[in-house]
């Protein structure tokens, strides 16, 4: 049976989404009437040292890269486009277009990020309408890494449903978000990247690519071969507490891969 999050966890995210929801607001409410793009002003600083949301590299300079092993969590609210693109009849508060998006993802990332931070992966990545996680995989932690981020995900997808879309009703009469995860495993090339008055850290991998496609799905998590083979097998005797099913993932009506999706067994 597919485990719940503690009730201390539900509360504690309740009132983040919440002050989330009265922080976005009062941001609105402050640009609206001039937005703009934002002006190129040459404030980007070099940075020779940066500190990190990498697992294991707290601190990385810009001449190292470092390979090592990661599971990329990434989660994304699904059709996005159209939340900006088409008018919502019955939302109130002016909750349409810009500002639906705007509200939207001003509660969902920061939600979603610290869902993840109740277990062990970190955030390192705000994408417009998603966030990408990481989680370090040391020989031998194989089984509770996978275990962490797919339960992370399962927190993330009931945060959705059971916290945020109550609210959004309650305060926009919004229509309900949904978001799709995917969960992919590689090595990766942790180092410095940009240019020379804007570096940033970050991760390279074939995880971070698969992650990104398997994120096809409406509040369902997919997981990539190699994360799937992380599951810890049956021994002979025993009996199954799960099980998965190998989906294809469809994305702007095409293919894009193979996803494995867990399954509780009763």
């Amino acid at each position: 049976m597919k485990k719940r999050m503690p009730q201390k966890e539900l509360d504690t995210l309740k009132r983040f989404i919440e002050e989330k929801i009265s922080e976005a607001e009062d941001i609105w409410q402050q640009v609206v009437p001039d937005i703009m793009e934002l002006a190129e002003d040459g404030s980007l600083r070099k940075f020779a040292k940066a500190i990190t949301q990498i697992p294991g590299y707290e601190e990385i300079e810009e001449d190292i890269n470092v390979v090592d092993d990661f599971v990329i969590l990434m989660a994304d609210m699904r059709n996005s486009t159209k939340h900006l693109t088409t008018a919502c009849s019955d939302a109130t508060q002016g909750a349409t277009g810009l500002k639906r998006l705007f509200i939207e993802t001003s509660i969902l990332l920061p939600a979603m990020a610290k869902t993840i931070s109740f277990g062990k992966g970190k955030t390192l990545e705000y994408l417009g309408d998603g966030v990408l996680a990481a989680y370090r995989v040391k020989k031998g932690t194989e089984s509770s890494v996978i275990y962490d981020a797919h339960h992370s995900a399962e927190k993330i997808v009931e945060c959705v449903v059971d916290i945020i879309n109550p609210l959004i009703k309650h305060y926009y009469n919004l229509p309900p978000l949904s978001v799709g995860i995917g969960i992919a495993r590689s090595q990766g090339i942790v180092r410095m990247v940009g240019i020379e008055n804007f570096l940033v850290p970050k991760v390279f991998g074939k995880s971070v690519f698969y992650a990104s496609k398997l994120c096809g799905g409406e509040n369902e998590i997919y997981l990539d071969e190699m994360a799937h083979g992380m599951w810890p097998k049956v021994k002979p005797g025993e009996k199954a507490v799960v099980s998965f099913k190998k989906i294809p993932i469809i994305k702007n009506g095409e293919k894009s891969c193979d996803g494995y999706k867990i399954q509780y067994n009763e």
